[in-house]
């Protein structure tokens, strides 16, 4: 038995094959098989008839930073059917910075109002992510304004 059946979805493998209609079946969070699964037996079902299947998309640019602090769930991206976003892009990173509010303020007035800005380097960062939990994967660029700024200064 399964934790989760996916049934007569249109599955995209991500592969370059063509659509197949196929079962998914998934157990502790891993697809475990695919195909005609129509004797397999689940906790929970979903009827993905007309549906598209998909594995989770890849966001290569984003600037949610600083949001996956605010809104760790990621509800936006997540509800688009993206599963890791990329951050850092356009010079902006979350780290190295030794004071957030005179760098993220004059992009975003208001966005570090009320945050707690804890964070200094990418590893302080990523702790305080997985401290709170985030609804996707993270990956990001360090933004070179960043480096400019721990180098140089204002």
């Amino acid at each position: 038995m399964y934790n989760l059946l996916l049934r007569n979805g249109r599955v995209i493998d991500g592969s370059g094959a063509p659509v197949q209609p196929a079962d998914v079946a998934i157990e502790d969070g891993r697809i475990v098989a695919m195909g005609d699964l129509s004797t397999a037996r689940a906790s929970d079902t979903i009827d993905a008839t007309g549906r598209f299947v998909t594995p989770g998309f890849v966001d290569i640019h984003t600037h949610s930073d600083l949001t996956l602090v605010i809104e760790g769930r990621a509800s936006s991206s997540l509800a688009q059917g993206v599963t890791t976003q990329i951050t850092g892009n356009c010079g902006v990173s979350a780290a190295p910075t030794l004071d957030h509010e005179p760098y993220y303020g004059p992009l975003d007035p208001g966005m570090t109002r009320g945050l707690v800005c804890d964070w200094t380097r990418f590893d302080e960062y990523f702790h305080r992510l997985a401290g709170q939990g985030v609804g996707t994967n993270v990956a990001t660029l360090v933004g070179h304004g960043n480096i400019r700024v721990a180098a140089v200064g204002w």
